[in-house]
C-alpha cells in the first residue's frame, strides 16, 4: 500500500512539472510572437557635395570664386515621419590671404594660409514620403568654425599685407571669429529613392548664407552653393 501511495504522489508531482513547463513555453511563444519588431530610429547621413565659394573680392589680388569638396556626415532624428531633426558636421579645406581689412581666398602661389573649416548645421526636415521616394526640405542654422595656419613653404617671417605672413596669419584668424561671420543660415533639398528597405540615396543641393551680410552689409563673402550625392542609411 506505501509503494502504491508513493508511486501515485511521485506521478502527480510529475504530471504537475510537465504541465507548468508546457504552459511556461506557451507564455514564452506567446510573447515572442505579440512583441513589436525591434527597429532603429535614427538614419546615419553621408554626403559628398562639391560646393561653389562666393568670393566677390578684387581678383586682381585674390583668386577666383574656389570650388570646394566638403565631406559631411550627420544624423537624422527620427528616421520617420514628417519632422525631424539632422545636425551636420562638414570639413574642408581652402587657401586665404589677407588684403585690406579682409580674408579672401587665394589660389595657392599667393597663398598665406591654408584653413581647416568645420561647419555645423542644425536643420529641421520636413519630409514628404512617397511610395519609392523621400523628398526633404531642411533650412536650418549653422556654425562656420575656421582655423588658418600658415601654408605649405610660407614661413612666418615672409612679407605680408600687414608686414609678416605672421601678422597676415593673425588678422585672417580674427576675421573669421569677427562681425559673427562664423553664423550662417542654411537650407537644403533632397530627393531620396530607396535602393533597400533600409538605404535610402540621390541627389541633394544646398544653399548657405553668412549672416554678417544682413547684419554689417559685408556683402556676400563666403556664400556657399553645393549639389552632390546623399546616403541615408
Amino acid at each position: 500500500m506505501k509503494r502504491v501511495i508513493f508511486f501515485v504522489t511521485v506521478l502527480i508531482f510529475a504530471t504537475i512539472g510537465l504541465a507548468a513547463q508546457e504552459s511556461q513555453e506557451i507564455a514564452e511563444a506567446v510573447e515572442t510572437e505579440t512583441s513589436p519588431a525591434q527597429t532603429h530610429t535614427i538614419d546615419f547621413v553621408l554626403q559628398f557635395t562639391p560646393a561653389f565659394y562666393l568670393n566677390p573680392g578684387n581678383e586682381k589680388v585674390s583668386g577666383p570664386s574656389p570650388v570646394i569638396t566638403p565631406i559631411t556626415m550627420g544624423l537624422l532624428i527620427p528616421n520617420k515621419g514628417f519632422l525631424a531633426f539632422q545636425p551636420t558636421l562638414s570639413f574642408f579645406s581652402m587657401n586665404h590671404l589677407w588684403y585690406d581689412g579682409n580674408a579672401l581666398p587665394a589660389e595657392i602661389e599667393n597663398r598665406t594660409s591654408t584653413t581647416l573649416s568645420f561647419l555645423l548645421t542644425l536643420p529641421a526636415v520636413l519630409t514628404f514620403d512617397f511610395k519609392q521616394t523621400r523628398i526633404q526640405l531642411m533650412p536650418g542654422i549653422g556654425i562656420m568654425a575656421r582655423f588658418a595656419m600658415l601654408a605649405n613653404n610660407v614661413k612666418s617671417e615672409d612679407s605680408g599685407y600687414t608686414g609678416s605672413a605672421d601678422s597676415d596669419l593673425e588678422e585672417i584668424n580674427k576675421w573669421f571669429w569677427s562681425d559673427g561671420r562664423f553664423f550662417y543660415l542654411t537650407s537644403e533639398v533632397s530627393w531620396l529613392f530607396n535602393v533597400s528597405d533600409k538605404i535610402k540615396a540621390g541627389p541633394v543641393a544646398g544653399w548657405y548664407f553668412p549672416v554678417v551680410a544682413f547684419t554689417k552689409g559685408k556683402g556676400f563673402q563666403g556664400t556657399i552653393f553645393s549639389i552632390g550625392m546623399k546616403l541615408s542609411l
